[in-house]
């Protein structure tokens, strides 16, 4: 089961509407970066802007921390 967090902003946004009907998503009040992934011991950072760019980082220590600042954000979201 994948959850996504965006802002506010995104809140109407085709993709936030399109994402919830197979994703659980919370919304937050204050800005948050992009797009990140964590699988396993990876963690990726992606910017959807133009140009788009991506950074994947393997090390165990930084996908267990974003996945607490993960978890902190979703409990302070909205549905």
């Amino acid at each position: 089961n994948s959850r996504g967090i965006a802002d506010n902003s995104y809140r109407k946004s085709k993709f936030a509407q399109a994402f919830q009907k197979t994703h659980q998503m919370r919304f937050v009040d204050f800005p948050i970066f992009s797009h990140g992934e964590i699988y396993g011991d990876k963690f990726m950072l992606i910017s959807w802007e133009t140009p788009v760019i991506a950074v994947l980082v393997q090390a165990k220590h930084v996908s267990d921390n974003f996945k607490k600042y993960f978890e902190l954000v979703w409990k302070a979201g909205k549905r």
